[in-house]
């Protein structure tokens, strides 16, 4: 039989756990404006949010898939909008657009093969 020996560091932060904690933060901090909730409030729900989307992703295929996809897509996004600031060039936003976010489907690939 053939074993896949996979050795990782614990310690380090992956590319999903910083976007799972940089949208936990957000929306708490969305919320937080929207009904004037304190910072205490504000870093209990940042926690709760953390956790639930870290079993949804570990737990649900498709929720993997979607959550990668669209974490892509708005890395791309920023990415358009701070190149916009750089460069008058439009096609050189897109190719911007487009690598930032092969890019970061390339770095999520890890978790794709996990399911394999």
């Amino acid at each position: 039989m053939r074993y896949k020996i996979d050795i990782r560091s614990k310690r380090r932060i992956t590319l999903v756990g910083i976007e799972i904690f940089v949208f936990s933060l957000i929306t708490a901090r969305w919320l937080k404006n929207k009904y004037s909730w304190d910072y205490y409030s504000m870093f209990l729900l940042t926690i709760i949010i953390g956790i639930l989307l870290f079993s949804l992703f570990f737990r649900l295929r498709f929720f993997r898939y979607v959550f990668s996809v669209l974490f892509s897509l708005l890395w791309g996004i920023t990415a358009f909008q701070l190149s916009g600031g750089l460069t008058d060039s439009a096609i050189a936003q897109w190719v911007t657009l487009g690598l930032v976010t092969f890019l970061s489907l390339y770095l999520q690939i890890d978790y794709f093969r996990f399911e394999s």
